[in-house]
């Protein structure tokens, strides 16, 4: 059972090989993409089953058009109490987010911080990339007086100089330190010239895209 976010070479490159040595294997991606070798095409707010897992489908596009991110949970726990998991490829990177190459500011920030923020807050995010650090880096430029960020930087430093992935995080580690989680925050668009949640995503964007 394997579920793919979308169909860019380095996320479903594999499918094929994966589909002819395990010819069982079930290929689950996205409706509204293109993803390699698929088996199971899925739509927003599908849940499918895996023995005591259930994994559903949540629709952010943005990155690409059909962009999907998956959340996994196990069903003999209590939903409010229960730790999930949700894989969000390249659309939420710790302390970041993907390029909006089929999609706008608007698109991203329902994705960031209306679909995977609806999630519980000690969901633990699996993203598609380690690309933490240089993110942090980011994140401290353009919010220095964030303390959270700080520490994070400081931690993740730590972890990649002895070689260990910083991934994953949580969803409350993101609304804390990722800046284009963080773009309701009033404090953040004053420093930027920005008046609302949308502005700030394109513009947090165009500064990661430079930085």
């Amino acid at each position: 059972f394997c579920v793919v976010a979308f169909g860019e070479e380095s996320h479903a490159g594999g499918n094929e090989k994966m589909k002819a040595a395990l010819k069982d294997v079930i290929i689950v991606g996205g409706r509204n993409d293109d993803v390699l070798a698929c088996t199971k095409w899925v739509s927003d707010g599908e849940k499918l089953g895996v023995g005591h897992l259930e994994v559903k489908a949540m629709w952010t596009p943005c990155h690409t058009r059909g962009h999907t991110c998956f959340y996994v949970r196990d069903t003999r726990q209590d939903e409010s109490e229960a730790m999930g998991h949700v894989f969000t490829g390249d659309t939420l990177f710790i302390a970041g987010c993907g390029r909006f190459f089929e999609g706008d500011a608007a698109e991203m920030n329902q994705a960031l911080n209306v679909t995977l923020a609806s999630l519980p807050t000690n969901t633990q995010v699996w993203c598609g990339h380690e690309y933490t650090l240089k993110n942090l880096q980011f994140a401290q430029s353009v919010e220095p007086d964030n303390t959270l960020v700080a520490q994070k930087l400081t931690k993740v430093q730590d972890l990649r100089a002895r070689g260990v992935y910083s991934v994953p995080s949580t969803i409350s580690d993101e609304k804390d330190t990722n800046p284009f989680m963080r773009v309701a925050d009033r404090a953040l668009q004053t420093r930027h010239g920005q008046t609302n949640e949308i502005q700030m995503m394109r513009h947090l964007r165009e500064l990661k895209d430079k930085f």
